[in-house]
């Protein structure tokens, strides 16, 4: 058979019993019946599969083994040559006379005999086969008038008897779906209570959703006093009787409850009333029993009384909302009032304020005037002591010489080389360690330059002072300054608590060597550092830059903490040789603390001719690391420079938790599957042989794995290699994996569980972007996926890289495209990605579709002509998606023009009486949609983008999306909505409110669609039944806020709220309209969902200015 519903199977048993005694059913494919019968055994064979040519022929043939020498095949739909038919087509093949006979009416009914007639067959085959062409168009006619008069009197007694009964449908729900295919069909007498009883061979369905029946299928009153679900054991597992037990059943469709207080009562007001019952713990696919008593009731009489008691209902309900909207009323007032109130309070105590901090400012220049002269007089006071230390260790000598009178020339001499000698460092038990904040930006005014930074020794005096020296001129610094950031990086050492430091010096015009010196306690001023600065050229514009200061090359000095990070240890030249003898004091430092033989996270990092300054620099950031349990794997991929395989042999020799080896050159991603290959860790990290890491860097990544993630990825900066700078922080959001797909986001650092590591491993295919592909394939695993929001990575800017400019490695661009195209493909999304505006951006466009489920377009309106005809006439002539229908909600329009447009265009209106309420108005509409996917939209919108609906559909199709928002636009092509930002003003509003459309936005947040956490109902699309399974727009809210509250709901039950920039519509709001609140829906909201607000968005960056919502960088706490 070809593929029918269930009735046609039960239709045909029923056919069956009356050959009961020489028949026998077999429910199966044509094929999968071969092998039940004997060959040469079938007199008679109807054949009535598939209608295609190819699938005709293969029953044919199949079966022609089957057949006996005296036997007859039937075939269906031999005339029809309309669509795909090509039964017609193997019919000519076969047919000739003698042994063919074609009931030419309805779809033809072929008859094929397998020999010629003979007089061995019956004499009505004869005839039949041997008809000439009058007898056997008399033979058609006669079999013709047969068929239409017993057509005719079954579509009577159809008919008398559709009057008498109705029909009870069960539906078993398959993939959270309901199709006539899972669907069991019972018949009842109607104006009586009847019992009815259904047997579901797939029970409860695969329990994606609820069992639902549908009683009846037309205007009616249907009355229910039981319902019973038992096993097919006849066990007892869930029964309701009763109004209070049965009012667990959800009624929908075109049926709503009355209210009765004596039995369940549902009033169906057109064709397709739907119930479904709780969910039952049962095992999916157990065959169920179900059984239930109900009357259904069609005279007007029943149906106008049941109406008239829920208007009645209705009515009472209205009243009682329109006193709570009342008494809201008269709440808010009072509000209001006490807000008025408390604002006067709040200026008052503002004046109060500014007076208090004006007064404690005084206060505190005047303390920190005091504390400057404590430290310089400290530093002083020290100061005098050495020198007078040394004039009385002089005057002795010179004393105690015979010769003093004559020497006096060598004496001087004396003094002035041991005050250099006094200058030299000490041994390294009085070390001293000494850094400045951004070390390459020194902070210049147009006259002077302000230095600030750290200094402490590490086991001797401590520091007392520092100080700069120009020539001879010397400048003491504040010294004495907390430093809660040092403290907590060197933990054990408390001399760093308040080691800080600041100084402000003159710049004069000529070229000066800047001196900066530290005196400990009874001991001498020692030098620490030694810079040339050249003095400030006259101004020519607005952007002159800082006075830069360059070290002089023997200076190799530890870097403090850094605002995004911290600032890295720099060697600027360094050869082969000196790398160990550099590292080996941070070597012995590290084995002193980690578990070597048992590391935790494992950092990967694959070589190809490496300077020797990054072996340092990379080094030192991973020795220096809080976190002590690691191992480091070294891949070089077939280096030519001989002396980097040297320098990974001594690193090797020098630790053992350093593995090496040196593979022949295969490229980045087969170094990095065999540095994979040797991992011991539980944790995989990945580490580019030129980047550096934070201090904390290991110790972050390992906190955040240790909550359950199995990736975690931080944020990252670039160092730039020639100024020494860190720059260009990059501030990423929680995973995102749509806007991943389009901006390569993730990147560094990146740190997972081994064993994911080692299943997923890199794509030797995708050299240039092979994290960006490895990445990928990661998030399609389902791992659980974390976010550091901390710059842990600093990547280094070199000529030629990515890193410095975007455009440097054109194929790079190529490749993500072919991985991002492969992704889709293996995730079954019917898309592809082409390159977008930016470099290294792609746009996710739909394939054309096969079928276009129907969208309803809902547009709430009032008057307003020039809106609602820009709207209607945009949305009608430029949409290119071709199944829609327009709900309007009119909410008591009195305006001619207005009225005239709507009657102009194919829309359905709706009629919403004052008061207006949002919520209530796309509620209303949702319910009387027939369309599958819903779209709100404001009437004050423009349509500007032809495939708006398809992109909008595209991502509303994904079972994992909840929600999906366009680009709104102001009326000068400026962004007013890309996306809803949680804690803005208190509560939430648009990101990047005035950006141009056509740019990139921050790391392509606007030519990229991404997840966000909400987006304006203005233009919202949604799956109808998600709509209503998260429970509708929230009525409470009248004004704002309700598509903040339902997208907030979607994001608790996991759904995924999506933002695109590939529906661009206009938005007509004023620019300058000034913002209204409800304090009502601003209470209301706040008191349902302030935790959540609080807690930040995780799709805005907490290092970035949620105030603003433009990306800038927050200001600092």
């Amino acid at each position: 058979m070809g593929s029918y519903g269930p009735e046609i199977g039960g239709e045909v048993e029923q056919y069956n019993r009356r050959y009961s005694s020489f028949s026998k059913l077999l429910k199966m494919t044509f094929d999968e019946a071969l092998s039940d019968f004997a060959d040469d055994t079938i007199d008679l064979l109807h054949i009535d599969g598939g209608h295609q040519y190819e699938e005709v022929k293969h029953d044919f043939e199949s079966w022609l083994p089957k057949l006996s020498k005296r036997s007859i095949v039937l075939l269906h739909d031999v005339t029809v040559k309309e669509a795909d038919f090509g039964v017609w087509r193997l019919w000519q093949e076969i047919a000739r006379k003698g042994n063919s006979f074609v009931f030419q009416f309805g779809h033809g009914l072929g008859l094929w005999k397998r020999n010629l007639v003979s007089k061995e067959d019956s004499p009505f085959i004869q005839d039949l086969l041997r008809a000439d062409e009058s007898r056997q168009c008399e033979i058609t006619a006669h079999y013709a008038i047969a068929a239409a008069a017993l057509n005719s009197a079954k579509a009577e007694e159809k008919r008398q008897q559709d009057i008498k009964t109705g029909r009870l449908q069960v539906f078993m729900p398959r993939a959270g779906r309901y199709s006539p295919d899972d669907c069991c069909t019972s018949t009842f007498r109607k104006a009586t209570w009847r019992r009815i009883e259904v047997d579901l061979p797939l029970g409860v369905g695969d329990g994606t959703a609820p069992l639902r029946f549908d009683p009846g299928n037309e205007i009616g009153v249907i009355q229910i006093a039981r319902i019973q679900v038992r096993m097919a054991t006849n066990q007892l597992i869930w029964r309701a009787r009763g109004v209070a037990e049965l009012a667990q059943l959800v009624v929908g469709g075109t049926a709503v409850v009355v209210p009765d207080e004596r039995v369940f009562r549902i009033l169906n007001y057109g064709i397709d009333p739907q119930v479904l019952l709780p969910r039952i713990d049962v095992a999916s696919g157990s065959p169920l029993k179900l059984e239930i008593w109900l009357r259904l009731d069609i005279g007007p009489e029943t149906v106008g009384e049941c109406f008239a008691a829920l208007q009645s209902r209705q009515r009472a309900a209205l009243a009682k909302r329109e006193a709570q909207l009342r008494e809201t009323e008269q709440q808010r007032a009072a509000l209001e009032n006490n807000l008025r109130s408390l604002e006067e309070q709040r200026l008052s105590l503002e004046v109060a304020l500014d007076e208090h901090q004006a007064e404690l400012a005084a206060h505190r220049s005047e303390l920190e005037r005091l504390e400057r002269e404590v430290w310089e007089n400290r530093v002083r006071r020290a100061d005098f002591a050495v020198r007078l230390k040394e004039r009385e260790s002089s005057i002795r000598e010179i004393q105690e010489s015979f010769v003093w009178k004559v020497a006096k020339p060598l004496w001087k001499a004396e003094r002035h080389l041991s005050r250099r000698k006094a200058a030299k460092p000490e041994p390294a038990a009085g070390e001293i360690v000494f850094a400045l904040d951004g070390p390459g930006i020194w902070n210049a005014r147009r006259d002077s330059v302000e230095l600030t930074g750290w200094c402490f020794t590490r086991g001797g005096p401590q520091i007392v002072g520092v100080r700069a020296k120009i020539g001879r001129k010397s400048y003491f610094a504040r010294y004495g300054l907390q430093r809660d950031d040092l403290a907590k990086t060197t933990m054990a050492d408390p001399a760093t608590l308040y080691s800080g430091f600041s100084l402000r010096i003159p710049v004069t015009p000529e070229t000066s060597v800047i001196r900066l010196e530290a005196i400990t306690h009874n001991g001498p001023w020692r030098l620490v550092l030694e810079h040339s600065l050249a003095g400030p050229a006259p101004p020519r514009h607005s952007s002159t830059s800082a006075p830069t200061i360059e070290p002089l090359p023997p200076e190799r000095l530890d870097r403090p903490i850094h605002a995004n990070g911290s600032q890295p240890v720099l060697y600027p030249n360094v050869s082969a040789d000196e790398v160990l003898p550099l590292l080996g004091p941070h070597i012995q430092q590290h084995l002193a603390r980690a578990n070597v033989a048992k590391p935790i996270i494992t950092v990967i990092t694959p070589t190809f001719n490496t300077a020797p300054r990054w072996f340092v620099e990379a080094g030192a950031s991973l020795l220096n690391q809080s976190f002590a349990d690691w191992e480091w794997c070294l891949v070089d991929d077939g280096s030519q420079d001989l002396q980097t395989k040297r320098i990974l042999e001594s690193l090797a020799q020098a630790h053992p938790n350093i593995h090496v080896k040196l593979s022949s050159s295969k490229g980045i991603s087969a170094a990095a599957n065999e540095a994979l290959e040797m991992t011991r860790g539980e944790f995989v990290c990945f580490l580019d042989h030129d980047d550096l890491l934070a201090p904390e860097a290991l110790q972050a990544m390992y906190d955040k794995l240790s909550q359950g993630f199995d990736v975690v990825y931080s944020d990252e900066d670039k160092l730039d290699d020639n100024r020494r700078l860190l720059t260009e922080p990059f501030f990423k959001p929680d995973w995102s994996p749509e806007y991943f797909r389009g901006a390569m986001y993730v990147g560094h650092l990146l740190c997972l569980r081994r064993d994911l590591a080692c299943r997923v491993r890199f794509d030797t295919n995708f050299d240039g972007v092979q994290d960006f592909e490895f990445m990928l394939r990661v998030g399609e695993t389902g791992a659980r996926i974390g976010h550091v929001p901390r710059i842990l990575y600093h990547w280094r800017k070199t000529p030629g890289s990515i890193a410095e400019t975007s455009a440097a490695k054109p194929q790079a661009a190529v490749l993500q495209e072919k991985a991002v195209n492969a992704h889709l493909q293996r995730v079954n999304l019917p898309a592809e990605a082409r390159a977008g505006s930016a470099p290294h951006r792609l746009r996710i466009v739909p394939k054309p579709r096969s079928s276009s489920p129907k969208i309803s377009i809902i547009v709430p309106t009032r008057d307003s002509p020039d809106l609602l005809a820009r709207c209607l006439k945009s949305l009608f002539e430029t949409t290119a998606y071709p199944n829609y229908e327009v709900i309007l909600v009119d909410n008591d329009t009195g305006d001619a023009q207005a009225l005239e447009l709507m009657r102009h265009y194919p829309v359905t209106r709706i009629y919403l009486p004052n008061p207006f309420n949002f919520s209530r108005a796309n509620n209303l509409a949702a319910r009387r949609a027939d369309g599958e996917y819903l779209v709100f939209l404001n009437n004050d919108t423009e349509i500007i983008s032809r495939e708006w609906l398809d992109h909008l559909l595209y991502y509303a199709e994904q079972r994992d999306v909840g929600a999906v928002g366009a680009l709104l636009l102001h009326d000068d092509g400026s962004v007013q909505h890309a996306g809803v930002i949680l804690g803005m003003r208190g509560t939430a509003d648009h990101s990047m409110r005035g950006f141009w459309a056509k740019s990139d936005g921050y790391a392509g947040s606007l030519s990229c669609a991404r997840e966000v956490s909400a987006v304006t109902a203005a233009c919202m699309a949604v799956r109808k039944s998600t709509f209503f399974e998260v429970g509708d727009l929230n009525e409470h809210f009248f004004t704002i806020y309700q598509d903040l509250d339902f997208c907030l709901r979607l994001r608790e039950r996991g759904l995924r709220i999506i933002w695109t920039p590939q529906a661009v519509l206009l938005h007509h709001e004023s620019l300058s309209r000034q913002s209204y609140y409800d304090v009502v829906d601003r209470y209301l909201l706040l008191d349902q969902w302030e935790e959540v607000i609080q807690r930040g968005d995780p799709y805005y960056n907490r290092n970035l200015n949620v105030e603003r919502g433009d990306y800038s960088l927050a200001p600092e706490r």
